[in-house]
């Protein structure tokens, strides 16, 4: 019986000693950097060194690419990098408590750190002011609105539109769940004939592949409120900017590894020099599953990995425009450099997760 006893003790320990979570390993730092400073052209586009330029804003460590070789020595001790960022200096791994302790004691890794357990192991579905120049081109546009009318109205945005701010002339980085139909749709012609869509990747499945038509339509919805345009039908806010599509979110289910998604696509298009990001962080489901890292109605600088990213990058962006829902945290307002607007619907005053409020962002 002891023997018994003993062999099932060893292995239940075996078998929880042997689980992986999920871990993010930070570097010490940037061997190279000095490279990058001396061609900066290396990382960064020369609209994105304009835009600093424009802003006022340094270039720093945290623009220098992440260390190869780094990379390369987690691969050699057998992990797979699932995702890395620069801002962050660090990658995603899989590791045992074995594994993660052979990591900190490499002596180019300062931490690892866990993503919080969830107390269920299953994983559930997951529920600017711009300066008035005599060169910006201000043709009068008086469209016809049709059924935006309303929304258009209701933000103010006709008399801009009017004064020739159209979105001419600005970058902006659609990070979503998909963008179906947008390849084929009526109402994205528009932006295709005038070469207004600029890029596009799937940050979840590491391909181009965002107008699969089994993706979440909610980035092609968000989309169409920015940019879209169909003839004395509707009008977007914003349908003379030009757009990055990233998919960064898996709207099948909520997990850690999306907010690492998010700081990809961001990092990427910084390195385009995209002026504005509008961001959904709707109050909801938390991250559900084997690993949690926080409500998003309780996301602070401290809690988030992707708020850590915002603070980190809160200057690289004009903007960062986020939409929250009916329960959004007041203490999601610290972060500096970050628009937040919640949604309301066709009754003013009334709250409403919809995007609407996605329509003036081009404009601040």
């Amino acid at each position: 019986m002891k023997k018994l006893l003993l062999f099932c003790f060893l292995t239940g320990y075996l078998a929880v000693s042997a689980q992986t979570e999920l871990v993010f390993v930070y570097f010490t730092d940037k061997p190279n950097k000095a490279a990058f400073y001396a061609n900066p052209l290396s990382e960064l586009s020369q609209k994105s060194l304009n835009r600093r330029t424009a802003l006022g804003i340094p270039l720093n460590d945290q623009d220098a690419p992440i260390e190869q070789s780094y990379l390369q020595n987690l691969q050699n001790l057998g992990f797979v990098v699932t995702d890395y960022s620069k801002w962050l200096n660090g990658a995603a791994v899989n590791a045992t408590a074995a594994q993660k302790t052979l990591l900190q004691a490499q002596t180019y890794v300062s931490a690892v750190e866990s993503f919080a357990r969830n107390s269920s192991a299953t994983v559930k579905p997951a529920p600017g002011k711009w300066k008035d120049d005599a060169s910006i081109n201000k043709i009068l546009t008086n469209f016809n609105y049709g059924s935006g009318a309303g929304q258009i109205d209701q933000v103010n945005i006709r008399p801009l539109h009017l004064a020739g701010y159209t979105g001419t002339g600005i970058s902006i980085a659609v990070i979503d769940a998909g963008f179906p139909t947008v390849n084929t749709g009526a109402a994205f012609s528009r932006l295709w004939t005038n070469n207004h869509i600029k890029a596009s990747y799937d940050f979840v499945t590491k391909t181009g592949d965002i107008y699969n038509a089994s993706l979440s339509t909610h980035g092609s919805v968000v989309l169409g409120a920015i940019g879209g345009y169909l003839q004395d039908v509707f009008v977007g806010a914003a349908p003379d900017a030009d757009f990055y599509l990233y998919r960064s979110e898996n709207a099948t289910v909520e997990i850690p590894e999306e907010e690492l998604y998010w700081i990809e696509a961001a990092e990427e298009a910084d390195r385009k020099g995209v002026e504005i990001t509008p961001i959904c962080g709707g109050c909801g489901e938390p991250f559900v599953g084997v690993y949690q890292l926080h409500s998003s109605c309780q996301i602070t600088k401290k809690t988030s990995t992707k708020q850590h990213a915002y603070a980190g990058c809160d200057q690289l962006f004009a903007h960062f425009a986020i939409q929250f829902g009916v329960h959004g945290s007041d203490e999601i307002g610290e972060f500096f450099g970050v628009i937040f607007v919640l949604g309301v619907n066709s009754g003013c005053g009334h709250k409403s997760s919809y995007i609407l409020h996605y329509k003036i962002i081009a404009f601040f």
